[in-house]
């Protein structure tokens, strides 16, 4: 809640509640409850509800390119997410930069506009372990301009040296 806490409401005046919303929630419908105290022996506390629609300027279907555990002795095949346009108006993704070396993507344009395909794919060699990374977009709504998609691998020790043996 933005303001001051402590404000001094005249008897029988009002005020507005600036109520900003920072979620996780992936988009739909959504209620938030804010107790507001006051020095009211009568009512001491009241309950103000929030309800409202979280909107999703896109859509990132699977949320993340996950590649899972991957082969000892070849590269796996690319994952490819699909992008599409959500609440906020028409899109115009682009990849901006690479979250990690080795973790690339390139984007095809299905309908513009609407709907894209992020192919990713990881080039070795990359450290064993698991591989964290992320493909950074623009995402062409002003609302929000940038997104990232996650990317997930479990790296066998034998990567380290697939690129020497390739």
């Amino acid at each position: 809640m933005d303001g001051q806490s402590d404000r001094k409401i005249a008897p029988g005046g009002s005020e507005t509640v600036k109520v900003t919303i920072a979620s996780t929630n992936l988009g739909g419908p959504y209620t938030k409850v804010v107790t507001v105290t006051g020095n009211d022996p009568a009512q001491p506390k009241a309950t103000l509800t929030v309800s409202g629609k979280v909107l999703v300027p896109i859509q990132v279907t699977p949320r993340l390119a996950n590649f899972g555990k991957l082969p000892d002795a070849a590269s796996p095949a690319p994952v490819v997410v699909t992008i599409r346009r959500g609440d906020g108006g028409p899109i115009d993704p682009k990849i901006t930069d690479a979250g990690r070396p080795g973790v690339q993507g390139e984007l095809r344009v299905v309908k513009p506009g609407e709907h894209y395909e992020l192919t990713v794919w990881l080039d070795p060699p990359q450290k064993p372990g698991q591989l964290r990374s992320w493909v950074p977009l623009s995402t062409g709504v002003p609302e929000v301009p940038t997104r990232t998609v996650p990317v997930y691998a479990d790296v066998p020790p034998s990567w380290a040296d697939v690129a020497m043996a390739e």
